[in-house]
């Protein structure tokens, strides 16, 4: 029923002015002014209306409650929802607002609306609570008085049926209630940790005793049962309106989704095995993880660096860095690098500055080249961690490789020598050279002195040039002087000559 409010009202206003004009000039004027006032907006009634889990039940309609254990400690409860689906406010006048009457009325319970007045548009919400009190079909009436002329009385039938003593398990966590099937989501824990235990209640809402057929009370089962642990309950008879505790903690030891299955075999004749589905997500643990790098190249499986080229001995290369970096989420710990292998000593590296790599850092290791002698030379370079392969000891080595320098050749010439004991049988010219001027051959010392003696073969000419190989670049001073059988140490040496020797 719509009802409108407001009158139809009509208002004239008329005002009269007269203007005179000085002088005797002039006459008189009139202004008037008309207000017309229109109808006002139509607002509806209060309305009622009743819903159950989205379904209306009008007024004079049957609410079913099916069958429900007789005597049961906790009933089945349905959550009815008051619409006003008018304008004006549904006032609520009853006292109680929902009341039941009828021959089995004590069999449903009310929880009261917390509101008596529900604005327009708005709704509020009352719980039926069914525990029939014998077996049977079993039936009372409800009814709501208000302000809403259309039905000032809504009236619901209430129906249900006592199905017989049974007991009856229910699984709670909180407020929360979990049925036969569902599922309980644990949630995020790293792997190796635990997850908080969580505490879940068994109550016995029928009417006889529930009996636990299996011990333990809970069993588990599926692919990662072993990842979910339960704290066990009592096994012995629960009362009805009686209950107890259980927990489960996800412990997940690799990463990864996660599920398994929890089984309550009771007596409890609607679910014979009650099950509850667990699932979590065990997220990776934190790790170190190594990496190797050498001029943009990745190394860490290992491998040759680039040589370091021809050095000569006693100089030093270019350095060569190796960066070694904690791509992964945890510090890396443990850190070596040492050099091996049979010209280690000729290989040197810089110092390690610390042996952890917080996560994202890294360390560079200076590696040069140092020949003493010359020839190929080659080592390792070996990078050690406790944890660097993903949290487990890792090892990699690197191939390190050189040559020394083999020397510089160098022609020297002279003129024939007019000693005649040069031509005579053990006679000849000794060629001797240093990288320091002035030096005096007869200091020859092998090391930083040479001398080579140029012999007369004993027939043709004597010599008069020789090839020396030097071992090390830069400004080297000659000096020859000629020898004969019966003078051994030989006469007088040249005059001093240079030669510079590149690198």
């Amino acid at each position: 029923m719509i009802r409108k409010y407001g009158t139809r009202l009509s208002v004239i206003a008329v005002a009269f002015f007269s203007l005179h004009c000085p002088s005797g000039g002039g006459g008189n004027n009139a202004l008037a002014f008309l207000a017309l006032g229109g109808e006002p907006p139509v607002r509806e009634a209060p309305s009622m209306r009743l819903t159950y889990e989205g379904s209306d039940y009008g007024s004079g309609t049957t609410l079913n409650f099916g069958s429900e254990i007789t005597n049961a400690s906790t009933g089945k409860t349905y959550s009815i929802t008051i619409h006003n689906d008018g304008d004006e406010s549904l006032q609520l006048t009853g006292s109680p607002a929902v009341e039941v009457s009828g021959t089995n009325n004590s069999d449903f319970t009310i929880s009261q609306p917390a509101q008596n007045t529900i604005p327009g548009g708005g709704n509020v919400t009352f719980t039926i609570t069914f525990v029939p009190g014998a077996d049977g079909a079993r039936e009372a009436e409800l009814e709501i008085a208000s302000n809403d002329d259309g039905t000032p009385k809504y009236g619901l039938s209430l129906e249900g049926t006592g199905s017989g003593s049974a007991p009856r398990m229910a699984i709670t966590e909180g407020s929360t209630q979990y049925e036969h099937n569902s599922e309980i989501n644990m949630g995020s824990v790293q792997e190796n940790d635990s997850g908080a235990a969580r505490t879940f209640t068994i109550s016995n809402t029928g009417s006889q005793n529930l009996t636990f057929t299996n011990s333990p009370a809970i069993s588990k089962a599926g692919t990662n049962h072993t990842e979910f642990s339960v704290g066990q309950p009592s096994n012995a008879n629960l009362t009805p309106g009686d209950s107890r505790d259980f927990t489960v903690t996800f412990q997940p030891t690799v990463d990864g989704s996660k599920s398994a299955t929890l089984t309550l075999e009771t007596n409890d004749p609607d679910h014979p095995a009650y099950e509850i589905d667990l699932v979590g997500t065990s997220t990776p643990e934190p790790q170190p993880m190594i990496q190797i790098e050498h001029n943009s190249t990745d190394y860490t499986s290992g491998g040759s660096i680039p040589t370091f080229g021809t050095v000569w001995p006693g100089d030093v290369s270019t350095s060569k860095g190796v960066i070694i970096r904690n791509i992964g989420t945890e510090t890396l710990t443990g850190l070596s690098v040492s050099v091996g292998g049979s010209d280690s000593s000729q290989f040197v590296r810089t110092a390690l500055p610390g042996t952890t790599i917080a996560p994202g850092g890294s360390i560079t290791v200076n590696v040069t080249f140092e020949p003493d002698t010359v020839g190929a030379k080659s080592a390792n370079l070996t990078i050690e961690s406790d944890d660097g392969d993903d949290g487990s000891a890792s090892s990699v080595s690197l191939n390190l490789s050189g040559t020394g320098h083999s020397g510089r050749d160098i022609l020297v010439e002279w003129d024939q020598s007019i000693e005649k004991g040069v031509s005579d049988t053990g006679g000849g010219y000794a060629v001797c050279y240093s990288q320091t001027s002035g030096f005096d051959p007869a200091d020859v010392d092998g090391s930083s002195i040479f001398c080579e003696l140029v012999s007369w073969p004993g027939a043709g000419d004597t010599p008069t040039s020789k090839v020396i190989s030097v071992n090390y670049h830069g400004t080297w001073y000659i000096k020859v002087y000629a020898f004969a059988g019966f003078t051994p140490d030989g006469g007088p040496p040249s005059a001093q000559q240079s030669v510079a020797v590149p690198q």
